[in-house]
């Protein structure tokens, strides 16, 4: 016995040390009664006043145990890693209260002496998650982080502890990484866990992002159908029917053999065979070694007589069409095989010069179909060069010109708002055109500009909260028609005109100080153009360099301080906006030179720029919003 000597109480079911060791599961059943009647009798002498400190006692079961473990107090197992490199001395008794199943995972070593036990876990739990195990055994509670969590709920899962398996799927939801999300997933499926449907929506709607994560290849790892219900989802967010293919392949061709059944149910129930191009669909999807190699000819001809029988029974509309052209592909309103997925983001393009004067009117881009829509929205003013950005659902429109005007005033739109109406906000402290704006941390900047006699330094900022607009730090240099974006945190500016000309300095504003550094310069020089964040970038794009209108193109590494020359865009234009949307830099309309175009363009990711869908009109002076495609009366 231990230096701690412990007094047993006579009626205690205490079974002699030799028996215990002739029988390993009579030994833990015997332990697992020993503290349920210890329970039991405290309980009672606690009710009948018996203890005078009942602080003590009323500590829980695993307090006490934690208490005696701490101190080595009737310890009766010695659990250690496979590598040997870890042990635990624990109550057994306090393991198996988790789930029974736990005694699985152990593998028995020898006695370490006539009191204790000694074992080896899992080999696939590492010291950490050894340590997580037996906490939570005496807590109900680990201190999981993104090193130990998947390991945990791995162990978890495979030995059916399932009040640590949902533990780790509490953690999993409140820590959406896509790999935690991935993981989650796959455990649930597994133990049928209600947390299932949230991973699973969470999967749909940032499925672009895992197919371009390193974390692709966990998704592929899911050996069951479920990964299919998610891929066949309305709300699944993919640009394309032939990357829906691709994953399609790639899942069923990483365990081939187990998984080539469902190459029937993918082509019928999953994939939108009417959203690929006929080239793509012969080639690629009834060319494919899958197809062709692992499906009975039988089979193969069923399925491309099924395909060819849906085609003709279905409505072609090319051309005229303005809700389905875009892409030029089949549509049906009445067969899913036909329809595009659902649309998650939408741009929204308003204000400029249209047709000669300033405009209030919208756009709507569908990245689904390739196409502009009108938009049921206008702005409040026939305006352009003007600053637009969006919080918290609510659209703030501030400066800009009609042609004569330099305006001051702010006007915001509340988009879940049923009453569809602009709203007068608090004015600009200074009247502003070619007004460059930003939003960070959920404050408005109006930045440099021209005022109607001079290009200005100054800078405010617009508070949603107070409506009130303050003065922040001023420039280094004026600037009007420059270009700014938030990046990592901070705001970016560069460009512009001022009265010494066209600027190539940028400058960088920090607000926890409230400072305005310059970094270095641009390249050339660049106003009316546009930067943008992009790839961890900064990408300073077209604009006119005091000589003419430019399709050039450079890209800011922060890390570096150098501007590095990158593809130069299709076009070459000024006065235009850009953004991002599904992970692809989009240019819109602006200036040739000789008149506002409509055309608009976007990088692609390894590809590089390609043509998109123009707008329904010519437009310079414009400006861009992503936004949501959730708001009822501009839902696509």
């Amino acid at each position: 016995m231990s230096d701690n000597q412990v007094t047993i109480d006579d009626d205690e079911d205490v079974v002699p040390m030799s028996t215990m060791k002739e029988n390993n599961i009579d030994f833990i059943n015997k332990m697992k009664r020993k503290v349920q009647k210890e329970e039991k009798n405290r309980q009672k002498r606690i009710c009948s006043q018996e203890i005078e400190d009942k602080t003590t006692y009323e500590l829980t079961r695993n307090q006490r145990l934690w208490s005696m473990k701490v101190n080595d107090e009737f310890i009766d197992s010695i659990i250690m890693t496979a590598d040997g490199g870890h042990q635990e001395n624990v109550h057994l008794c306090s393991l198996l209260m988790m789930n029974e199943n736990t005694l699985n995972a152990l593998r028995f070593i020898k006695d370490r002496n006539d009191m204790i036990k000694e074992y080896e876990i899992d080999s696939s739990v590492s010291a950490d998650v050894l340590r997580q195990v037996v906490h939570f055994a005496y807590h109900d509670y680990a201190s999981l982080n993104e090193t130990n969590c998947v390991e945990t709920a791995e162990f978890a899962a495979k030995y059916q502890i399932v009040s640590l398996v949902h533990y780790c799927l509490r953690y999993f939801q409140d820590n959406c990484t896509i790999r935690n999300v991935l993981n989650g997933f796959k455990i649930s499926i597994q133990i049928d866990s209600s947390y299932r449907p949230f991973f699973q929506s969470f999967i749909e709607d940032n499925f672009q992002k895992i197919l371009a994560s390193n974390f692709k290849t966990t998704l592929l790892t899911i050996n069951d159908s479920s990964v299919l219900d998610i891929i066949a989802s309305q709300r699944l967010d993919s640009r394309n029917e032939e990357e829906i293919w691709q994953i399609i392949h790639d899942w069923i061709d990483y365990d081939r053999h187990s998984r080539v059944k469902y190459i029937e149910h993918a082509i019928t129930n999953v994939l939108r065979f009417g959203r690929l191009k006929d080239e793509f669909l012969k080639m690629n999807v009834l060319g494919s070694n899958l197809f062709k190699q692992q499906l009975e000819p039988c089979l193969q001809t069923r399925l491309i007589n099924w395909i060819d029988e849906l085609n003709q029974q279905t409505v072609v509309i090319r051309g005229s069409f303005e809700l389905t052209n875009g892409f030029k592909l089949k549509y049906c309103k009445h067969s899913i095989y036909y329809q595009p997925r659902e649309t998650k983001e939408l741009l929204l393009v308003g204000g400029g010069w249209v047709e000669g004067s300033t405009t209030s009117s919208l756009e709507l881009y569908d990245y689904q179909t390739n196409l502009w829509l009108k938009c049921p929205l206008n702005l409040k003013d026939k305006i352009s060069y003007f600053g637009l950005e969006m919080i918290n659902d609510i659209v703030y429109v501030f400066g800009g010109s009609n042609g004569t005007d330099v305006f001051q005033k702010l006007h915001a739109f509340n988009l879940n708002d049923p009453q569809r109406q602009w709203t007068s906000k608090c004015s600009m402290i200074e009247r502003r055109c070619y007004v460059s704006s930003a939003n960070l941390n959920g404050l408005l900047y109006a930045i440099g500009g021209f005022n109607r006699q001079t290009r200005v330094r100054s800078c405010e900022r617009y508070n949603p909260d107070l409506d009130s607009w303050q003065y922040v730090a001023e420039l280094n240099y004026g600037r009007s028609d420059a270009s700014a974006v938030v990046h990592d945190g901070k705001i970016f500016i560069a460009g512009g005109i001022n009265d010494s000309g066209i600027e190539s300095s940028a400058e960088i504003y920090y607000p926890q100080l409230n400072q305005w550094r310059l970094i270095r310069s641009m390249s050339s020089p660049r106003t009316s153009f546009s930067i943008i964040s992009f790839q961890n970038k900064i990408w300073a794009l077209g604009g006119n360099d005091g000589v003419k209108r430019t399709g050039s193109v450079e890209c800011y590494d922060s890390e570096s301080n150098v501007w590095n020359e990158a593809e130069n865009m299709l076009i070459k234009r000024s006065t235009f906006s850009a953004m991002v949307l599904k992970d692809e830099l989009y240019v819109v309309g602006g200036y040739n030179g000789q008149s506002p175009i409509c055309n608009v363009e976007k990088y692609v990711p390894n590809t590089g720029w390609v043509k998109v869908k123009p707008l329904r009109h010519d437009r310079s002076g414009l400006n861009l919003l992503c936004i949501p495609n959730k708001y009822d009366f501009l839902k696509i």
